[in-house]
């Protein structure tokens, strides 16, 4: 196989151009019509267009796995060709540490790219992250879930690549309201201090798709691993949406799923917002209050 890797810059969500020197090397074997893989979960057919002077571009169906990545500006993808048909795409985020699905630090120092141009091509060399392990029974397309996961649950799989950023969640950060904001807590004997929360930075999927992750390491230390019913209550009423557990070779992670997007809409929640959710009870039917946090 043979691979290269493209900084997202200028116009970027409408076509992709490949670079000319792979294109030199590998064109006669790249039909006109490819699958990307990306490494956040999922394919995408896209069409190979060829424009100005025999340069070829990804273009048809690349607005669409822009847009299901959550590419932005100054994140790279290493593509990784496998000579047929597909291209196995690995994305970078702006961290320079290869994007997650779950809130997961990059603690892994062969995953991490160094920013600097001239180094880029050694690096990628030396750590291969674009390597994905995959069984011979499994499809790539697929998300593997845990026992406890129901498989007829198809809408979860459609954001799964929207992962909670590290720097949105607040590890057990305990809140106080003050009106329609949240703050810390003035005291450690304040009951808030007995109520761990997370905070969410709202995402075009997590409002649109009906899906939203939870950080993972909350729902480790704070919840049960298993599907579950969740009570989400707000000033305009309350909800029970239903948790997903699922397991990625070593990583487990969570989704709130069914009548999520009755609770966002309901809401009117919109992309950029923070949202401040407050466990009020645990055990086998969690409860949080959810608040938005003003700046």
């Amino acid at each position: 196989m043979s691979s290269f890797f493209e900084v997202l810059n200028g116009e970027y969500t409408a076509k992709l151009r490949i670079p000319p020197l792979f294109v030199s090397r590998f064109s006669s074997l790249m039909p006109k019509t490819v699958k990307l893989i990306s490494s956040l979960e999922g394919s995408w057919m896209v069409d190979i267009e060829e424009e100005d002077n025999k340069n070829l571009y990804f273009k048809r169906g690349w607005n669409t796995f822009v847009e299901d990545n959550a590419l932005e500006t100054g994140q790279f993808i290493v593509f990784k060709f496998d000579g047929d048909s597909t291209f196995k795409a690995t994305i970078f985020g702006n961290s320079a540490c290869e994007k997650k699905l779950e809130n997961q630090p990059c603690i892994n120092s062969n995953y991490c790219i160094t920013r600097h141009h001239n180094k880029r091509a050694r690096t990628l060399e030396e750590s291969d992250p674009t390597k994905v392990e995959e069984t011979e029974e499994s499809d790539p397309t697929k998300v593997e879930e845990t026992e406890e996961s129901d498989p007829t649950e198809v809408e979860e799989t459609e954001a799964s690549q929207n992962e909670v950023e590290e720097k949105n969640y607040e590890s057990d950060s305990p809140v106080k309201k003050t009106g329609n904001s949240y703050g810390s807590c003035e005291s450690p004997d304040s009951d808030c201090e007995k109520n761990p929360s997370f905070k969410i930075i709202m995402k075009p999927a997590y409002a649109q798709k009906g899906v939203m992750n939870l950080p993972t390491e909350f729902f480790l230390k704070h919840m049960k691993n298993k599907r579950q019913e969740v009570e989400i209550e707000t000033g305009e009423g309350e909800w029970t949406v239903t948790l997903l557990t699922q397991k990625k070779r070593t990583r487990t992670f969570a989704r709130l799923s069914k009548g999520w997007s009755d609770f966002a809409k309901a809401n009117h929640l919109k992309p950029g917002e923070t949202l401040v959710f407050q466990m009020i009870r645990k055990g086998d039917r969690p409860r949080f209050i959810v608040h938005r946090q003003r700046g």
